[in-house]
C-alpha cells in the first residue's frame, strides 16, 4: 500500500508573513488601485477615536500610489490587543471600485483577513482590535465600519508622527512617508488630524 500523507494541521496562532516583536501584530494591507491611483489615501491610528488617535501610518495622495489598477501591499507591525482605526479616502468621492477601475483593499492580522473594501465615496473606517489569532467564527473583537460620507469638523494637526511603511510591493513602487498637503481642502482637513 501507497504510504499515507498526514493531514496539514491548523497552527493555534498563523505566524505573519513578516516577524513581529513580543506583544505586537502584523498588519497588512492590501490595496489595488483603480484606474486613479493618485486619488486614493489612507491612514492608520491607534486608539478609538479619530481626532485624538495616534498615527501609525499614512499615505498620501499623488505620490504613494501611481499605477492604475496594481496592487500594492503593506507591512506593518502593531501593538497587540490595542484599538486601531483605518480610513480610506479618496479625493473625488468616487470610492476605489467600480466607475473607474476594480479596485479594492483588504485588511489583514496576522494573515487572517478580516476585512474588504473599495465601493464606498469620499472615505471609509474600520476599527478593530488587534489580536494575534482568530477564526471565521471567532474575528477580531469590535470590528466597525463607517461608510458614511459627511463631512466632519476636525482640527488638522501641523506635525503628525509618520512613519515609512513597508515597502513590499507589486505592480508598483511605494514611498510611503507622508507630509501634510499643499493642496489641502477644508474637506481634506479631517483625514490627517
Amino acid at each position: 500500500p501507497a504510504p499515507q500523507t498526514p493531514a496539514p494541521s491548523a497552527s493555534p496562532s498563523p505566524s505573519p508573513s513578516f516577524s513581529c516583536p513580543d506583544g505586537q501584530v502584523g498588519f497588512v494591507l492590501t490595496l489595488t488601485t483603480d484606474d486613479y491611483p493618485e486619488e486614493t489615501r489612507w491612514v492608520l491610528k491607534q486608539g478609538d477615536n479619530w481626532p485624538t488617535g495616534m498615527v501609525i501610518a499614512s499615505v498620501d495622495y499623488l505620490t504613494t500610489y501611481t499605477k492604475p489598477q496594481a496592487t500594492y501591499i503593506e507591512n506593518l507591525c502593531i501593538e497587540e490587543n490595542e484599538t486601531f482605526m483605518f480610513r480610506i479616502f479618496d479625493k473625488v468621492r468616487d470610492g476605489i471600485c467600480c466607475n473607474h477601475g476594480k479596485g479594492e483593499y483588504s485588511l489583514a492580522l496576522n494573515d487572517q483577513e478580516f476585512h474588504t473594501g473599495g465601493a464606498f465615496k469620499r472615505k471609509e473606517q474600520t476599527t478593530f482590535t488587534a489580536i494575534s489569532s482568530y477564526s471565521d467564527t471567532n474575528t477580531p473583537p469590535r470590528i466597525e465600519v463607517d461608510s458614511t460620507n459627511e463631512g466632519e469638523e476636525e482640527e488638522l494637526s501641523s506635525a503628525l508622527p509618520y512613519i515609512e511603511v513597508g515597502k513590499e510591493t507589486r505592480g508598483g513602487n511605494i514611498d510611503s512617508t507622508s507630509e501634510n498637503e499643499e493642496d489641502s481642502t477644508s474637506e481634506d482637513e479631517e483625514e490627517a488630524s
